[in-house]
């Protein structure tokens, strides 16, 4: 049983091995790649140079002149924003001063992520500032919609076809802008030299609206204790967060051991947040609830299409409204702990900086920070978690067991289905353990509670086993609902056929586990 982290012989921090860059062309993060482009957007000012293999498409990477009118449109609004809120330096440049660029699935500025044009699609890249000029290079541009592209997103539109009738939007698109001071104006004090801004589009219906609420109290709780980046300023309408230049991880890393140990870390500090919302694990469920909802509304329809017709019998051939009424009789019974969670904890969400913060008990931008409890090693501060549109209070077995499944399911892909299902790569049971000792040490830290007992090892391990039949069972209803309504490159039913084929794999395994009343 080994408890202590192992270096894997690659350094996961060596600079050498970072992805440069990855972009989707698709307004809802396409999982298919550009992986045959090989081009460099230097951005200075005002001024965007594109330039590309004379092999690749006119229009893969483009700036519209519709968008640079945009941009002057909201130039003022947003120069106005950064004097008032963030002082120093930009009291004294003029708007026409300014670096402002939009942020849009064709144009790659971040603040840890890259947006599509819909504003609803994040994923990160890593950028490098030379002399000034924002410069990415887009060399050999990988596809690695992740889960959490694909997914989340995704799951938001639905969200809003489901309750609103809105657009896919999800009834709300942001507009996102990278800010930075010219050259010639360089911090004065604390002020940041560069941020994000990003200003809320249309709020429709009051899911819409809670979801805003909530996404924004937690962003700011999360800015406080040094979980997320950092909260420069809000106001009606928007607000100014942290420009992050970092990537994010690849499905293999998520078995590194060092990286491994820090992710459990970052678990744990997530799971002793106490966030202002409502304390009940509803979310599971009613998420759950809504998609069966429209898998019925679809298997209930006539069709004439012989693939809709296949799928329906399909469908119906794995009796999901009975194997949902069991899943949740059988889930309440392990009596898991009800934290709260992130609910996506998949490599898409989980960046590593490009550099560490200049030094301990210091902002990356040179604001000191507030003391805290935690002993944070530049290592600790390397790692950024993301994206918590989709936490909420929840058992802590299921970010746990959706955690691991991660490791199952590689989406660089750039054939059909646009997947790789690795039933190998699941997690061992010493990684698991590794993994659960790194987060029951830091829990133990925090709380100053006693030492790590092999008793909730056991425990967690047999959280992980029961809500791995959640995790599956939720991403698969998420698949089929998608697969009847997508239109992007990505083979969702498949896709659900693994997860569901993973779900009653499991369910059989976990029934013929000896003793297994006993642990749960």
């Amino acid at each position: 049983m080994v408890y202590d982290s192992e270096l894997s012989n690659q350094d996961p921090f060596d600079q050498t091995s970072f992805l440069e860059a990855r972009v989707f062309d698709d307004p809802v993060s396409r999982k298919r790649s550009i992986s045959s482009c090989d081009m460099e957007v230097t951005c200075t000012g005002e001024e965007v140079a594109i330039e590309e293999d004379k092999d690749e498409e006119d229009g893969d990477v483009q700036v519209l002149e519709e968008d640079m009118a945009r941009v002057e449109n909201v130039r003022e609004r947003a120069y106005s924003l950064c004097r008032d809120y963030l002082h120093g330096a930009w009291r004294s440049i003029t708007a026409q001063q300014m670096v402002l660029k939009q942020i849009r699935n064709r144009t790659v500025y971040t603040s840890g992520e890259l947006y599509t044009g819909t504003g609803l699609s994040t994923h990160q890249v890593s950028c490098t500032q030379e002399q000034d000029c924002l410069h990415i290079s887009l060399n050999s541009c990988l596809q690695r919609a992740t889960t959490g592209m694909i997914r989340k997103r995704r799951v938001q539109a639905l969200f809003a076809a489901e309750t609103e009738g809105n657009t896919d939007d999800g009834g709300l698109s942001n507009l996102l802008y990278y800010c930075a001071l010219p050259p010639s104006h360089p911090p004065r004090h604390k002020e940041p030299a560069k941020v994000l801004l990003r200003l809320y589009g249309q709020i429709h219906g009051e899911r819409a609206l809670e979801g805003l609420i909530t996404e924004s109290v937690i962003f700011t709780l999360l800015s406080e204790s040094q979980r997320g980046p950092r909260l420069f300023g809000v106001f009606p309408g928007g607000r100014l967060e942290e420009f992050i230049p970092a990537r994010a991880l690849t499905t293999d890393e998520l078995s590194d051991p060092t990286l491994s140990c820090l992710i459990a870390e970052k678990m744990a500090l997530v799971h002793m947040m106490d966030v202002p919302i409502n304390k009940e694990p509803h979310w599971l469920w009613d998420t759950m609830d809504r998609w069966m909802d429209n898998i019925k509304e679809f298997a209930g329809k006539s069709h004439n299409d012989p693939v809709k017709r296949e799928r329906v019998q399909r469908i119906l051939s794995y009796n999901l409204i009975q194997e949902l009424h069991w899943l949740k009789k059988f889930l309440k019974s392990v009596n898991s702990p009800v934290v709260f969670c992130h609910n996506d904890l998949q490599e898409g969400n989980i960046l590593l900086r490009n550099s560490p913060p200049n030094s301990l008990g210091t902002r990356m931008n040179g604001t000191p920070t507030k003391k805290r409890s935690v002993q944070m090693t530049p290592k600790h501060q390397r790692l950024v978690v993301i994206d918590f549109e989709y936490c909420s209070y929840n058992y802590r077995g299921f970010d746990f067991a959706n955690h691991m499944c991660e490791w199952l399911y590689d989406y660089t892909n750039e054939q059909h289905p646009y997947f790789w299902a690795r039933t190998d790569s699941y997690p061992t049971q010493e990684q698991q353990e590794r993994f659960i000792v790194s987060y029951l040490r830091m829990m133990q830290r925090e709380q100053e509670t006693e030492e790590v007992s092999q008793q909730e090892v056991t425990k967690l391990l047999a959280e992980i086993r029961t809500f791995t039949l959640a995790s599956h069972f939720f991403w698969g209803l998420w698949s089929f609902v998608n697969a009847s309504v997508s239109t992007i490159p990505f083979d969702y039913w498949e896709y659900g056929e693994a997860r569901f084929s993973a779900y009653f794999r499991n369910k059989t395994e976990l029934s013929n586990l000896s003793g297994v009343d006993d642990i749960i």
